[in-house]
C-alpha cells in the first residue's frame, strides 16, 4: 500500500469519512480543518520520530471521535478533491522527513550485524570466524548497554535480523565441519 493510500485512509477515518455514500451531516466546520491540521503537523516534521508521533496523534484523535460518538460527515465533491490535494501534500512531507532522517538505532544495529555477518562468512577457517563472532558479541553487548531505540525495530528489520542470524549459524556450522 502506498503512503498516499495510507494517508488518505488515516485522514478520512480520522475525519470521519469512511462511508462516502452516507448522506451529508451538518457539522460545525469542514473535516478539511482537521485534515489540514494533520498535514501541517506532518509538514513540520524533519525526522521519522516526528512522523510517527504525528501519525499516533491522528490515531488518538480518530479513536476519540469514535468514542465520543461524533457524527461522520460526508465530504462534498469539492471537499473530496481538496482532501486528495491535502493527502498528497502530507505524503510529500512524510517522504521528505523520512528521506532526510538519519538511520534509526535499530537500522544501524541491523546494518552492523549484516556487516559483521559478511566478514564472518568470508572467513576461510574457524579461528577467523570465532574472532569475528567475538567482535559481534562485544559490539552487540556494548550497543545494547546504552540507551537507544533498537527495541522499536520494524518488521522488515526484524526479518533481516532473522536472516542474518540464520546466515551466521550456517557459516559457523560449515566452517566447523
Amino acid at each position: 500500500m502506498s503512503w498516499s493510500s495510507i494517508i488518505s485512509i488515516a485522514l478520512m477515518v480520522g475525519c470521519g469519512n469512511d462511508h462516502p455514500s452516507e448522506p451529508a451531516v451538518e457539522v460545525r466546520h469542514s473535516p478539511l480543518v482537521e485534515m489540514t491540521a494533520f498535514k501541517d503537523a506532518m509538514c513540520g516534521c524533519k525526522n521519522a520520530a516526528c512522523v510517527t508521533r504525528v501519525n499516533d496523534e491522528m490515531g488518538v484523535y480518530a479513536k476519540e471521535q469514535v468514542r465520543l460518538g461524533a457524527p461522520r460527515p460526508t465530504l462534498t465533491p469539492e471537499e473530496q478533491t481538496r482532501s486528495i490535494e491535502i493527502s498528497d501534500q502530507a505524503t510529500r512531507c512524510i517522504k521528505a522527513a523520512m528521506a532526510t532522517a538519519s538511520p534509526s538505532d535499530a537500522q544501524r544495529y541491523v546494518a552492523k550485524n549484516a556487516e559483521l555477518k559478511d566478514r564472518l562468512c568470508a572467513c576461510k577457517d574457524i579461528a577467523c570466524a570465532e574472532a569475528v563472532a567475538a567482535e559481534l558479541t562485544r559490539w552487540s553487548e556494548d550497543f545494547l548497554a546504552h540507551p537507544n531505540d533498537s527495541s522499536t525495530m520494524s518488521a522488515e528489520d526484524q526479518e533481516r535480523m532473522t536472516t542474518i542470524e540464520h546466515d551466521i549459524g550456517t557459516c559457523m556450522r560449515s566452517l566447523r565441519r
